[in-house]
């Protein structure tokens, strides 16, 4: 099985905790209701404390199928984040140590197939996320992502790794530049597998990936419109391949204001 991270990396926002305490993120000043793309559709909803409950994604494919996947948050009595359930057979559970997720279990039928392992640094962004499968032999790590930020606390590099006998090889690197000075996207989405990655300070206007030899082979620009409260508005996205090929897509942000 090979680690496979999305094309558009949502970066981190720093998260406050203590030893006493919930973790608590920062509130944002609006709900992201709805994300729309050609043949795409994400939208959200929140319980009366502005808590996510469900994420639910619509796709359209080219021969008219649609597919429909959604995500259904949990909480404790305490208002903590406890598990996830989709309506594909995967429910994930999030473990903790000292207020940060640790680690998300991935049943699928009721059987735990994968654990991520999470690392942070001092300033509680998320530095490493370890996967490893679990087999009749036992458990085994498959890859592991690594992430480095700028001093704004924004990302500059991902790096995914495979493991091929135990020994660890780089699959692929993305370089973040060009960033706004906007609030980042990344506070107001969804990342299943540890909710508190929450994604940059700010946007990023180019990511450019490499292979596992660290040749560029394709490069994302994002042009950005913004919304009276600094938030993304609509993107456009550029893709240009190494070999000449490119292509653009839009996508725009529906909110819900508090």
């Amino acid at each position: 099985m090979k680690f496979v991270v999305p094309l558009f990396v949502v970066a981190l926002l720093s998260l406050e905790s203590c030893r006493e305490e919930i973790i608590k993120i920062e509130e944002p000043q609006v709900l992201l209701e709805r994300i729309e793309e050609k043949n795409f559709v994400e939208e959200f909803k929140y319980n009366d404390k502005n808590q996510i409950t469900q994420v639910k994604r619509t796709t359209t494919f080219v021969d008219g199928n649609v597919t429909v996947t959604e995500y259904n948050y949990a909480y404790d009595n305490k208002g903590q984040l406890t598990s996830c359930t989709t309506n594909f057979g995967v429910t994930y559970v999030y473990n903790y140590e000292n207020n940060l997720i640790r680690n998300t279990q991935t049943f699928e039928e009721g059987k735990l197939t994968l654990t991520y392992e999470f690392t942070y640094d001092a300033q509680n962004r998320m530095i490493s996320n370890v996967m490893s499968i679990h087999k009749d032999t036992g458990k085994e790590v498959e890859g592991k992502t690594t992430y480095r930020y700028d001093e704004d606390g924004n990302i500059l590099e991902v790096k995914n790794y495979d493991f091929v006998n135990s020994e660890q090889q780089l699959i692929s690197t993305f370089n973040y530049s060009d960033y706004d000075n906007k609030k980042g996207m990344g506070a107001l989405g969804h990342q299943v597998l540890n909710p508190f990655h929450k994604g940059s300070i700010n946007n990023p206007g180019k990511i450019e990936m490499l292979n596992a030899q660290n040749t560029p082979f394709v490069t994302e620009a994002f042009n950005y419109t913004y919304n009276d409260l600094g938030y993304v508005q609509s993107m456009v996205t550029k893709t240009t391949f190494y070999h000449g090929d490119s292509g653009s897509h839009t996508t725009q942000f529906f909110f819900k204001v508090l």
